[in-house]
């Protein structure tokens, strides 16, 4: 059995809100690190996914990337 106190994990406060979009809903989304407090807003929730898919992507030895909320914005 694998030691999974030594895989990487990630904590975020999610905020998720409905947005008007001329008579459509829309959605917006943002990610606060509690770590650090940086927040990082996304315009769908096509762009979070994406950014978490990234944070969470593997790197060629299988350990997880773990992109903090900076490096993906730069």
């Amino acid at each position: 059995m694998a030691d999974d106190t030594l895989l990487p994990q990630f904590s975020y406060l999610l905020r998720v809100w409905a947005v008007d979009l001329n008579g459509d809903v829309g959605w917006r989304a943002s990610l606060e690190s509690p770590q650090t407090g940086e927040r990082l807003g996304f315009a769908d929730l096509d762009a979070l996914f994406a950014f978490l898919r990234a944070a969470t992507a593997s790197a060629p030895d299988g350990r997880a990337t773990g992109a903090s909320l900076r490096r993906m914005v730069t």
